[in-house]
C-alpha cells in the first residue's frame, strides 16, 4: 500500500490549460504522506493512464523528474515528455500516481470530461460531413468519392468521416478505412436499438470480402454496416460486413481497431461459403456496445476473431446472432486467446438437421496464448425439434487447448435432438491448459425419439486443468439419450495432465428416461467439495457419482469427497468402476448418501477410507455411518 495519499481530490482534475503545450494535458493536485501532512520538496513521479479505476495494463506511462511540490501542491504538463495517445480519450479513463520508491495511490481518479470534449476539439478538425441527402445509390458515390481522396490521417491529426443519417448503398464497392481515420454514422441498430430514423446503414454486395475494411488504429462507431452477397466459397477473408486484417494476407493482423456502438450484419442468400459479421485478425483493438450477426454461410460467425497471430481483443458488451438452416458450421464467436471478454449474449436459433457443429462460443488456442477471461457471457441456444445429424454436437462454450478463465456463464440449450455439451473444455495434447470455472449455470435439454443418436453433458472437461467452484447445471434427457452432469475425463491422447481436479460449490441435477443418467463422473482421480449431486430417470440405472482411473495413473492420487450430498432415486449413490490392475484410492468424509453404493469388478488393492457419513433410506430414516463405508 501507498504510503502517499490524496490531501484533497476536488481540486483541478486534470484540465487542459490554455497555454499548455499542444497534445498535453494540465493536472492539479494535493499530495498528503500517511499522517495526513502535505509534502514538500522534489520528487520523481510517474503517471499512468488506466481504463478501470483498478488493477489493469497501463495505457500511457511518463515519469517526470524533479517535480517541486510546496505544501502539498503540484502542477505538471501530462504527455511533455511522452505523447498522449490520442486514440485511448474515447471512454472514461484513470490517472495512476507513483512517487518512486512507493507503490501506486489508490484510488485512482477519474479523468473529469473536460479533456475529453477540448481534446475533441482540438484533434477532430479534420472531419468530413457526408450527407445522405440523394437516393441510396447516390448516396454511396458520394462516400466512396471521400474515401477515394481522404487527406492524411495521423495519431495526432485523426481525420473524421461523419455520415448523416440516412442509407449508403455501395452496390459492389467497398470502402477501406486508413489509418487513424474514424468512420462515424449517427446510431445503429446495437446499443440504440432505433432501427428507424435517425439510423446511419451501410449496405453493399461484396463476395470476396467485407464492405468496411480496416486498417491499422482505424475507428467505426455508431454505423449499421451489412453485406448481402453470396458467399462463392469457403475460404478466408469470409463475406463479412467489416473485416480487419493487414495488406491482402486475413491472417496477418492489424493494431489498435476500435468498434463502438456498431451493428455488423452478413445475411447471405444461398449457403456455399464462409459468412461472418464481422473478421478480425487484431492485436490491441477493442469492441464496445456492437451486434454482430451472421446468416446463412456453410459456415457462419457472428464474430470470428481467432487467426493465429491475433492476441490482446478487448471486448464489452457485444450481442451475436448466428443461423444457418442448411449450413455445417454455426458458431456465435470464435476467439483466440486475449481479451478480457466481458458481456457477450450469444443467440443461436433454429440449429437444425443439417448443421453438424453448433458452437455458441468457441475459444481457440494460438501463437500468444497470454491467457485470456470470459466474463458474464449468455449463451442462449435453441433446437428446431428435428431429429439431427448424429455425428455431429452442439456447445455452449468450448475452450479448445486455451487457457482462459471462465467467470460466471449462463448457457442454456433446449430443444435439441442430438448431442449436446454445456461447457467444454479440450486439453490439445500435453499442454498444461487451464480453464477453471466460476459460478456458472447450466440448463441443457436434449430429447430424442425413435432410432435417434445422441447424448448430453452438462460440463465436459476432456483432459484439461479441470477447476470450477461454483455451478448450477440442470441436465434432462428424454428418449435413449445418455445423460450426464459434470464429467471430468481423461485426456483422449491418454496423457496424464498435471493438474488433480479440483470441483467446490456444485449443485448438479441430472433426469433422464433413458438408461444412462450419471450426474457426475469422473475418469481420474479428482477432489470435490460442498456439492450436491443428484441423478434420477426410475429405470434402476442412475448414478449420483461414477468414479474410475481410465488412464490408472492412481499412484500418490486419491478420489477425496468431502462435504458431498450424492442423491440417487434408484440407483447407486456412488459407483467404483475399476478394470483390471487397476488400484484406485478413495477418500470419503461428512457426507451424505441416497442410494447404494456400487462396486464395478476387479476391485482388487483398492483403498476405501470414510469418515463421518450418513446414509438417508428410502423411509426416510437416516444411518450414521460412523467410520464404514456403505
Amino acid at each position: 500500500m501507498s504510503r502517499y495519499g490524496w490531501l484533497c481530490l476536488s481540486l483541478l482534475l486534470p484540465l487542459l490549460a490554455a497555454a499548455a503545450p499542444p497534445g498535453t494535458l494540465g493536472y492539479q493536485a494535493r499530495l498528503a504522506d500517511g499522517s495526513g501532512q502535505p509534502i514538500t520538496g522534489t520528487r520523481n513521479i510517474t503517471f499512468r493512464l488506466y481504463s478501470q479505476p483498478s488493477g489493469g495494463v497501463a495505457l500511457w506511462t511518463e515519469t517526470l523528474n524533479n517535480v517541486q511540490v510546496d505544501g502539498g501542491n503540484l502542477a505538471v504538463q501530462l504527455g511533455a515528455s511522452v505523447p498522449l495517445p490520442d486514440g485511448i480519450f474515447g471512454s472514461q479513463l484513470y490517472l495512476g500516481v507513483q512517487l518512486q520508491g512507493d507503490s501506486e495511490m489508490a484510488p485512482r481518479p477519474p479523468l473529469s470530461a473536460a479533456p475529453y470534449a477540448k481534446r475533441a476539439a482540438a484533434l477532430y478538425r479534420n472531419r468530413i460531413e457526408v450527407p445522405a441527402d440523394g437516393t441510396p445509390s447516390e448516396n454511396g458515390a458520394a462516400l466512396l468519392a471521400v474515401f477515394a481522396s481522404l487527406p492524411a490521417a495521423t495519431q495526432s491529426q485523426p481525420v473524421v468521416v461523419q455520415l448523416d443519417a440516412g442509407e449508403f448503398n455501395l452496390v459492389t464497392g467497398r470502402i477501406t478505412v486508413p489509418s487513424f481515420v474514424i468512420l462515424s454514422g449517427q446510431g445503429s441498430g446495437s446499443r440504440l436499438f432505433n432501427n428507424g430514423s435517425g439510423q446511419t446503414i451501410l449496405r453493399s454486395s461484396v463476395a470476396d470480402g467485407a464492405v468496411v475494411l480496416l486498417r491499422d488504429s482505424a475507428s467505426v462507431r455508431q454505423l449499421t454496416v451489412i453485406n448481402s452477397a453470396s458467399a462463392p466459397v469457403e475460404q478466408l477473408p469470409p463475406v463479412s460486413a467489416i473485416a480487419a486484417y493487414a495488406g491482402t494476407d486475413p491472417l496477418a493482423p492489424v493494431t489498435g481497431i476500435h468498434l463502438d456502438e456498431v451493428e455488423a450484419i452478413a445475411n447471405t442468400p444461398s449457403p456455399s461459403g464462409a459468412t461472418a459479421g464481422a473478421y478480425l485478425c487484431v492485436t490491441g483493438g477493442r469492441i464496445e456496445g456492437t451486434r454482430m450477426r451472421g446468416f446463412g454461410g456453410i459456415t457462419t460467425h457472428g464474430l470470428r476473431a481467432s487467426c493465429p497471430a491475433g492476441d490482446g481483443l478487448f471486448i464489452e458488451q457485444l450481442q451475436l446472432e448466428a443461423e444457418s438452416l442448411n449450413g455445417t458450421n454455426v458458431r456465435g464467436a470464435e476467439l483466440a486467446t486475449g481479451g478480457p471478454w466481458q458481456d457477450l449474449l450469444v443467440v443461436i436459433d433454429n440449429v437444425s438437421a443439417s448443421n453438424v457443429s453448433v458452437v455458441g462460443i468457441l475459444i481457440n488456442d494460438n501463437n500468444a496464448d497470454s491467457g485470456a477471461s470470459l466474463v458474464d457471457a449468455k449463451v442462449y441456444i435453441q433446437g428446431n425439434g428435428v431429429e439431427n445429424n448424429s455425428a455431429g454436437s452442439t456447445a455452449g462454450i468450448w475452450v479448445q487447448g486455451a487457457d482462459v478463465a471462465i467467470i460466471r456463464p449462463t448457457v442454456s440449450i433446449e430443444n435439441l435432438r442430438y448431442n449436446g455439451r454445456g461447457i467444454r473444455i479440450t486439453a490439445l495434447g500435453t499442454d498444461d491448459d487451464y480453464a477453471p470455472i466460476t459460478d456458472a449455470h447450466v440448463n441443457l435439454q436434449v430429447g430424442l425419439t425413435g432410432g435417434g443418436v445422441g447424448s448430453a453433458f452438462g460440463v465436459l472437461f476432456e483432459g484439461a486443468g479441470q477447476q470450477i467452484a461454483g455451478a448450477m447445471v440442470r441436465v434432462s434427457c428424454t428418449g435413449n439419450a445418455p445423460c450426464f452432469g459434470v464429467v471430468a475425463g481423461a485426456a483422449t491422447d491418454g496423457s496424464v495432465q498435471p493438474k488433480v481436479p479440483s470441483l467446490s460449490g456444485l449443485d448438479v441435477e441430472v433426469v433422464s428416461t433413458g438408461t444412462t443418467a450419471q450426474a457426475g463422473r469422473f475418469q481420474e482421480p479428482v477432489d470435490v467439495a460442498n456439492s450436491r449431486f443428484a441423478a434420477s430417470n426410475g429405470t434402476g440405472q442412475a448414478r449420483a457419482l461414477t468414479l474410475s482411473d481410465l488412464n490408472n495413473v492412481a499412484s500418490g492420487r486419491v478420489h477425496n469427497l468431502s462435504n458431498v450430498r450424492l442423491e440417487s432415486d434408484t440407483g447407486c449413490a456412488v459407483a467404483y468402476n475399476t478394470a483390471a490392475g487397476e488400484t484406485l484410492s478413495l477418500r470419503l468424509t461428512s457426507s451424505s448418501l441416497t442410494g447404494i453404493f456400487c462396486f464395478g469388478q476387479n476391485l482388487g488393492s483398492s483403498t476405501l477410507r470414510c469418515a463421518g457419513n450418513t446414509r438417508r433410506n428410502g423411509d426416510g430414516t437416516v444411518d450414521f455411518l460412523s467410520n464404514l463405508c456403505p
